[in-house]
């Protein structure tokens, strides 16, 4: 099982993880929460109000949360342990990645040695927030 988010910045997610009962026995589980501040558990939904048992075949809810605080990607887990066993749930966040279009070709156009010429482009973002800058390679 495997959680992912996409995310823009300065956003907050919610992911609906199951936790299945799939033996033959009325079981209930603890959890150790994910360790950074960026994901946490918002709630538990168990199938019965007010029991945290769960029969055979059906599944608890964890509401997980997720704040994006910076421009990176995200990982951490959450660890779900029962009587007869332990796994772990990996979160991953992963923004969105930026997809940069030139709406006309780049024509710099030449000029002599301490002359100035402006040229502007047209670019489009269809992807994910960034910041981009377009530099002179150096002469080689």
């Amino acid at each position: 099982m495997l959680s992912v988010f996409h995310f823009q910045l300065r956003n907050i997610y919610q992911i609906e993880v199951r936790i299945i009962n799939r033996t033959s026995l009325l079981t209930s589980f603890k959890y150790v929460p994910p360790l950074t501040e960026n994901f946490a558990i918002k709630e538990i939904i168990y199938p019965k109000k007010d029991s945290a048992l769960i029969a055979s075949g059906m599944h608890a809810k964890l509401m997980v949360i997720f704040n994006a605080s910076g421009m990176e990607n995200f990982r951490d887990e959450i660890v779900i342990i029962t009587e007869k066993m332990s796994f772990k749930i990996p979160l991953i966040a992963i923004r969105d990645k930026p997809t940069l279009s030139l709406i006309n070709p780049m024509d710099c156009k030449k000029c002599f040695i301490g002359d100035r010429i402006e040229s502007h482009f047209a670019c489009k973002n269809n992807g994910g927030d960034a910041h981009f800058r377009f530099m002179v390679e150096p002469d080689a």
